[in-house]
């Protein structure tokens, strides 16, 4: 089950790095599940302005960013965007 992260009120910083290969795996992992097993029509995810790793990984599977607030920037994708990175 995936549940909200609340980057601001963590005590414990996250600073071990995923080589991207291994990352991007995993992410299209969730989209599957995201889209096809939960039915679910739009992803969003918000990150760090600072993470520019998770940030590239991110826009290379094809999300959208939508806006920053408060040092989060907010990234979208939907089902259509996601069944069209499969026809690639």
């Amino acid at each position: 089950m995936l549940k909200n992260y609340n980057y601001e009120k963590s005590k414990t910083p996250v600073d071990f790095k995923v080589p991207f290969l291994l990352a991007t795996k995993f992410l299209k992992k969730v989209l599957r599940e995201v889209f096809i097993k939960a039915c679910i029509d739009k992803l969003v995810s918000k990150i760090h302005v600072e993470n520019s790793r998770s940030i590239e990984l991110f826009e290379h599977l094809g999300f959208q960013s939508e806006q920053s607030v408060n040092k989060l920037r907010k990234y979208y994708m939907t089902l259509d965007t996601y069944l069209k990175s499969l026809r690639k």
